[in-house]
């Protein structure tokens, strides 16, 4: 009886975001998958003896399944052969001098090293938050209340495609100060084309 034979797997490899199959068998026809599936791949179909997967998460348990086409010959498909790989350990680290560079009673402007973009979360005393993707340094943020606490925490996406989400930094604690209003306003000198006003600046 004629069968579809299954291949048999030689190595598998990889790194925090990779993992490669290597394997040997008749034919140049064969189908691979991956369990958990972070790229919603499915089944990929090779004419080659090796396959490498990406974007994958580190520290992540994957189960890579491969068997061979034979439906050319009209046999269908081997059994699946299957082998697991654990990618390598990878902290994706947040920028370690997130700061507010500058302050007013309306807006915020945060600053941090590196030309990466990164995610940036905010939320304030009254129990609103906003989250900006893909933001690069300086970033200013407009639209604030004035005399109200606010947070503010940054984190990475590391890896070749940026998949790999980073933890967030230690958040930042502000507050937007209050815009004083101007007291002893006092008209000093009128002519028929100006005015001299002034007023006490010892409270702005």
């Amino acid at each position: 009886t004629v069968i579809c034979a299954t291949p048999v797997i030689d190595s598998v490899s990889g790194d925090y975001e990779t993992a490669s199959l290597a394997w040997h068998g008749d034919g140049t026809d064969f189908q691979l998958k991956i369990s958990p599936d972070p790229n919603g791949m499915g089944i990929v179909s090779t004419s080659a003896n090796s396959y490498t997967f990406a974007n994958l998460q580190p520290a992540t348990t994957y189960t890579l399944s491969l068997r061979k086409d034979c439906t050319e010959d009209l046999l269908g498909y081997s059994a699946w052969v299957t082998t697991t790989f654990t990618t390598d350990t990878f902290e994706c680290v947040p920028p370690d001098d997130f700061a507010i560079a500058r302050l007013t009673n309306h807006s915020a402007t945060f600053w941090w090293s590196g030309d990466d973009p990164c995610q940036l979360h905010v939320w304030d005393d009254n129990h609103n938050e906003w989250t900006f993707d893909s933001v690069m340094s300086p970033f200013t943020l407009d639209s604030l209340e004035e005399s109200l606490t606010y947070f503010a925490s940054i984190r990475h996406f590391c890896g070749i495609q940026g998949q790999i989400v980073g933890r967030w930094s230690d958040s930042l604690a502000f507050v937007t100060p209050t815009c004083q209003v101007a007291t002893g306003l006092r008209l000093e000198e009128a002519t028929a084309h100006s005015l001299l006003v002034t007023w006490d600046a010892d409270n702005l």
